[in-house]
């Protein structure tokens, strides 16, 4: 459940623009307003990092700016990142420790919000540590466009900012709003809802993925296709594996290779990678074959060769790589920017 929790917050982060990644009551900055100065100092961009064991945060130089000192760092969100030390989990402002660890596990801000485990509970806090929401759920999710997904006794519906129910818990699972729409499973089929919980396609996939400028892949019969808002179908069930669009291009699969198409179903990019970033970023995306990765463009176009371990998307103009089992960044030219130092490594954000 842990596992699922963490994968649905990547995906919302990424779709919220945020990375695609929390904690409470009575935990506040010494002085609020030099918290909130440090907060609105936090507009360069960061990236968190590992080295022996121990994440901090590097800038688009290299420099250490926040030392090496958590047993995890989450990238920065909302001004904000979730750190964890000795198992317990608090936040960090650029500069400074925004939160003390004191919860049993957190999770990035999203719309303002972020979930913590507080006194046996799942609750939302703001970004002064303050509960907003108590909780009455089993299960949470992030808010997305003025909802949260929560469960009781294993049926999932959602939330309004205030904490009051604005759709009813009666689906086995969901997905987040995004574009007035949010996937929904029930009895094994899915189909999407809109803001007042009314059923806007029929549950009638084997499966379903966010409505991303403007289509969604969805599954039937082992195969994928996309539809539009509607419900039409307008990409066909032809792929072994479907991503939703970004910068104008979907990831699908077939017959094991990677490629990409257009929202048209055209075939952009033909399926010849051993795998291929879930999407765009930038203009550029990471592929690998055989054992390497390297880059395209969306032409096509092979524009850093494959040679690196593995390979990350491209964030505030860097992308980080792997090299002799340590990482570093690169920028779009494929020119090594910050030296292979780290045992771990996320993207830039902010």
């Amino acid at each position: 459940m842990r596992n699922r929790k963490l994968l649905y917050v990547t995906i919302s982060l990424l779709l919220l623009d945020g990375i695609t990644g929390g904690l409470w009551e009575d935990v506040l900055a010494e002085d609020p307003i030099t918290a909130q100065q440090e907060r609105n100092d936090a507009s360069i961009s960061l990236a968190s990092v590992a080295k022996d064991g121990k994440w901090g945060f590097i800038d688009q130089e290299g420099r250490i700016v926040i030392e090496l000192q958590w047993d995890y760092a989450y990238p920065f969100s909302e001004g904000l990142a979730c750190v964890q030390k000795d198992g317990q989990y608090g936040y960090i402002y650029s500069a400074g420790v925004a939160m003390e660890p004191q919860w049993g596990f957190a999770f990035p801000f999203s719309n303002g919000l972020a979930i913590v485990h507080h006194e046996g509970q799942t609750v939302y806090i703001d970004q002064e540590g303050y509960v907003t929401l108590e909780s009455w759920w089993d299960e949470s999710q992030p808010f997305s466009e003025g909802l949260a997904p929560v469960s009781k006794d294993g049926k999932w519906g959602y939330i309004d900012p205030t904490g009051n129910i604005a759709i009813d818990l009666q689906w086995d699972w969901v997905g987040p709003f995004i574009e007035g729409l949010a996937f929904v499973n029930k009895d094994g089929k899915w189909g999407y809802i809109d803001p007042a919980g009314d059923i806007a396609i029929d549950l009638q996939w084997d499966g379903a993925g966010p409505m991303v400028e403007g289509l969604a892949w969805v599954q039937k019969d082992g195969k994928y296709g996309y539809i539009d808002p509607m419900g039409d179908v307008v990409i066909d069930f032809q792929w072994d594996d479907a991503f939703f669009f970004a910068e104008g291009l979907g990831r699908v699969a077939k017959d094991g290779k990677y490629g990409y198409i257009d929202p048209t179903g055209g075939v952009v990019i033909e399926p010849q990678w051993d795998y291929a970033d879930f999407l765009f970023s930038e203009g550029l995306a990471y592929i690998r074959k055989e054992h390497t990765h390297g880059y395209i463009d969306q032409a096509g176009n092979v524009v850093i060769e494959p040679q690196w371990e593995n390979a990350g998307s491209f964030s505030k103009g860097l992308a980080c790589v792997m090299k002799d089992g340590k990482y570093g960044y690169i920028n779009p030219a494929g020119d090594v920017v910050i030296d292979f130092l780290w045992d771990a490594a996320f993207p830039f954000t902010q």
